[in-house]
């Protein structure tokens, strides 16, 4: 029963140390991902559309030009965006 315990001892010791370990991985992944941002160039024909109150989700339409967009801020809700002249209504 002695080694049992010792070797249950040991299996849990070293669950833990893989669990403490496990941020430190991620938090590599998330640096280098954010290194990778620094070389970026802009985009050319960039436009935005002024009006809106904290869009946070938007959806194309498939096959239109329509966008929808929403948003949980006051004065917000759903707005309906022309994606060529870039004008939205509420």
């Amino acid at each position: 029963m002695n080694k049992l315990f010792h070797r249950s001892l040991l299996v849990v010791a070293l669950g833990l140390v893989g669990v403490a370990c496990t941020p430190m991985s991620q938090l590599a992944k998330a640096k280098s991902a954010q290194s990778s941002f620094d070389g970026v160039t802009q985009v050319e024909n960039l436009q935005y559309i002024n009006g809106l109150q904290s869009p946070e989700d938007l959806v194309q339409i498939p096959n239109t030009k329509w966008l929808i967009a929403s948003g949980m801020a006051n004065n917000s809700g759903l707005h309906l965006i022309d994606g060529e002249s870039k004008i939205s209504q509420r």
